[in-house]
């Protein structure tokens, strides 16, 4: 782009014309000899068009010396007859882009969507744009943000932010950096949701197995099955479950009744149909499989403890069910467990104890519970030959 010399020119209130030249001032003097127009003024200026680069470029057809004030580059721009210079000092002046803070749609537990517009580069390339957040006031890129790359047009754009807490407030701004520097959208708050809002998993909210219809929920990212597995044929719980092509369960005081309630209880060969690789399939349907301690990890952090995971209420379990809330919509039902010497049944209605595909040795495996007396998760290792309760995860 070249660059051009320009007088200013200065407008005031009053003009006249003489010997063919014009003249606008506030005190009536003539003209200077050598211009055919004359401004003058000490508190206004004269104001050129304002347009952006797109704009100006569709004008038809300039006329050489044609004048544009370009809003994108800050700068005067004059047509020489072929092209666009800037008419004093260096070529364009460079300043902070400008972007503005929208909308933060699909808040979840942990995940949500931060809506941004770059409005103007600045007379420079973009080199970095996004959004930064954090759980306090007045975010900048020193905190958690987003790097959506360079850009060299205007426009909207979204950040994913991932990995959030639950149940916080969070303070979120667009921002965009040019070689001038990063500047900031007006900062917007939003908070997360308690757990995986208590909705079932999109596209699949139910399924059928086995003749069973189950109900599912998202928690985070995770979709979870909402009712304990109850799939196989009933099994005395005096008898060890075996691979034998037919997958087995035991149900509470052998009474096939409240395993439609509380679900099977499986030992954990049997529930992994006698494989040991995390994340079989097992006894699951189809396109799910037996969640691994990690998966059990991350669903603890997902909510604020056991009893946004115990169904509510004294209907299935004992008093006082502490802290007891469902926030989650996980549901879970105490159907207790069966324990190594066959036939002995514990913690019915009093907890709810939870298969993981991972193992710890040949004889343990990993398990999570929760109980009627306390609040909190917990993890712990039992014997493969107890029979627990199981939840299936989608794939």
């Amino acid at each position: 782009m070249k660059n051009y010399l320009l007088i200013p020119f200065f407008l005031l209130f009053g003009w006249h014309t003489s010997n063919a030249q014009v003249a606008i001032n506030n005190d009536g003097a003539d003209p200077d000899n050598s211009a055919v127009l004359d401004i003058q003024s000490s508190s206004r200026g004269l104001l050129a068009p304002r347009m952006s680069t797109s704009q100006r470029d569709a004008i038809s057809n300039p006329v050489a010396g044609l004048l544009i004030y370009n809003t994108n580059t800050h700068i005067l721009e004059l047509f020489d007859g072929s092209t666009w210079g800037s008419v004093a000092g260096e070529e364009g002046a460079i300043v902070l882009p400008l972007v503005l803070s929208g909308s933060v749609l699909n808040i979840t537990a942990t995940t949500a969507d931060a809506m941004g517009e770059i409005t103007d580069l600045g007379g420079d390339s973009v080199i970095r744009y996004g959004h930064c957040w954090s759980a306090y006031p007045n975010a900048t890129v020193h905190f958690e943000f987003t790097d959506l790359g360079g850009t060299n047009t205007i426009g909207t754009f979204t950040s994913n932010l991932n990995s959030l807490e639950i149940s916080t407030t969070y303070y979120v701004k667009a921002y965009a950096e040019n070689s001038a520097g990063i500047s900031y959208g007006q900062e917007m708050s939003f908070a997360t949701e308690t757990s995986g809002g208590n909705s079932p998993c999109p596209g699949t909210p139910t399924l059928t197995y086995g003749g069973q219809v189950y109900n599912t929920i998202m928690i985070g990212n995770q979709c979870w099955m909402k009712e304990n597995l109850n799939i196989g044929t009933m099994i005395v719980s005096t008898t060890p479950q075996s691979s034998n092509g037919t997958i087995e369960k035991y149900c509470v005081y052998d009474d096939v009744d409240r395993c439609a309630v509380y679900g099977g209880l499986y030992q954990w060969n049997e529930m992994m149909q006698y494989v040991t690789t995390e994340s079989t399939q097992g006894v699951c349907p189809t396109g799910w499989h037996i969640p691994t301690d990690t998966e059990w990890s991350t669903l603890e952090s997902n909510v604020s403890g056991g009893g946004d995971l115990k169904e509510a209420g004294l209907a299935h379990w004992f008093a006082p069910n502490t802290g007891a809330t469902d926030a989650s919509g996980y549901t879970a039902l105490p159907g207790g467990y069966i324990s190594n010497n066959f036939g002995s049944v514990f913690s019915y209605r009093d907890a709810a104890w939870f298969w993981t595909s991972s193992q710890t040795d040949v004889l343990k495996a990993w398990m999570w519970d929760v109980r009627y007396s306390i609040s909190t998760i917990q993890r712990n290792e039992r014997l493969k030959s107890f029979g627990l309760s199981v939840r299936c995860i989608k794939d």
